[in-house]
């Protein structure tokens, strides 16, 4: 199965394809539960099993693009960034080149909707990336922002848990808690040539993490028309 939907050429059918393989990567096998996929409307629909809805391992799968959309299957009308789903309602949620600083919408609304145990995959372009800075198909996308994102993943109650990430060098998980790769200093080496990026970011207290989220969020966002 071809990994992107839709045609696209040169370059851009580069980075969606890039984009897409990383994610399947970032994916752990065996997460049994829902998935919410939010996608931004310039790239075609990545068609990867681990967030497909025909896998039997999952009990609902939603994929939305950034904005206001019609749901993938299902013609839902909603927002990215009003979700009308009610908290703990995904076990896993990806947002697929939709954030930069973590200041958009969508992030907080993933964190309300995702499972105290469940697993955020935040994918883009590294800010400090030759892509991001060089290639045409790159310039209207986000560029991940990496110390901005932590600070804001850590004011929603998440912490980061890995670091994906594909370039000049191939695509490879540093293997490294976030703060481990910082003090080592494999950031300053590597990013310059790492193209794109998953970060990995999980609940930091799963017990709280629904009790948080209900006085920090709506607790249920009605569909738009």
């Amino acid at each position: 199965m071809n990994p992107v939907s839709g045609s696209l050429s040169g370059a851009a059918k580069s980075l969606a394809l890039d984009s897409a393989a990383l994610l399947q990567k970032a994916c752990r096998a065996g997460r049994q539960g829902s998935v919410l996929l939010i996608k931004h409307p310039a790239l075609p629909w990545p068609e990867l099993s681990c967030i497909e809805r025909n896998q039997r391992s999952f009990g609902l799968a939603v994929h939305l693009e950034q904005g206001k959309s019609a749901e993938r299957y299902s013609g839902l009308q909603s927002r990215s960034d009003e979700l009308p789903f009610l908290e703990s309602s995904f076990k896993q949620v990806a947002l697929w080149h939709v954030i930069a600083t973590g200041q958009e919408a969508e992030l907080a609304e993933a964190c309300r909707v995702l499972a105290p145990d469940g697993e955020l995959l935040l994918l883009g372009l590294n800010s400090a990336g030759l892509r991001a800075r060089r290639y045409q198909q790159a310039k209207n996308l986000p560029r991940l922002k990496r110390q901005a994102l932590s600070r804001r993943l850590s004011e929603l109650g998440m912490e980061v848990t890995g670091v994906l990430g594909t370039g000049l060098l191939g695509a490879g998980l540093f293997g490294l808690a976030d703060r481990v790769f910082q003090q080592n200093g494999f950031g300053a080496l590597l990013l310059p040539v790492v193209d794109l990026l998953v970060i990995r970011a999980q609940a930091v207290n799963p017990a709280s993490a629904s009790q948080v989220r209900l006085e920090r969020f709506r607790a249920e966002v009605a569909p738009t028309a």
